[in-house]
């Protein structure tokens, strides 16, 4: 997410489920396929939300974010998900300028119904690795997921993997607030 503060540490306290948190109404698992719940951070700047991590022992990690960038999303304009996968991207495209990777490709991007995603081949340290990005609207806010693995052979078909299980997630999960829903929409 372009702009974002420093993180501070998480507003709201996480809810234990047993089996995973709850944050601000929306889960985190223990774990999501192979990749177990890491830390959370909490973004100071308004509208900027928090992100959750996700890792295996090798080759795959994944951040959720979630935030409204202080927009009513609730019923989102049927280009919002476009426009956001735009600001998406260029942000990865700009910490590519700001040194943080070493080359940056866009292979693919795409929105189709609710879901917009977009493939990557990223180089950090040398090496090269697959990197995905996924985003939708739930429960009023944006939902973007950054898949990243070095297992370039299967990579796709992993995070497409980890993208629909966080999405079941979603779907069975009760909106702290209940914002009119777009049907569009999880």
């Amino acid at each position: 997410m372009s702009g974002y503060a420093a993180p501070s540490s998480a507003q709201d306290a996480p809810r234990d489920t047993g089996s995973g948190v709850v944050i601000e109404g929306f889960p985190f698992p223990a774990s999501i396929g192979d990749l177990t719940r890491g830390g959370t951070t909490t973004y100071r700047q308004s509208g900027s939300g928090f992100s959750v991590s996700y890792q295996a022992k090798a080759f795959s990690w994944a951040d959720i974010y979630v935030y409204d960038k202080d927009l009513n999303l609730a019923a989102p304009a049927k280009d919002e998900l476009a426009r956001e996968m735009y600001v998406v991207l260029q942000a990865i495209l700009l910490a590519k300028d700001l040194g943080k990777y070493d080359a940056v490709k866009v292979d693919a991007a795409s929105v189709r119904d609710n879901v917009a995603s977009a493939r990557m081949t990223v180089t950090s340290r040398g090496t090269n690795h697959a990197s995905f990005a996924f985003l939708t609207i739930a429960h009023g806010k944006f939902v973007k997921i950054r898949f990243s693995t070095t297992d370039r052979k299967d990579g796709q078909r992993r995070a497409e993997a980890f993208r629909n299980a966080y999405f079941q997630q979603l779907r069975k999960a009760v909106p702290i607030i209940q914002p009119k829903r777009d049907p569009r929409f999880i």
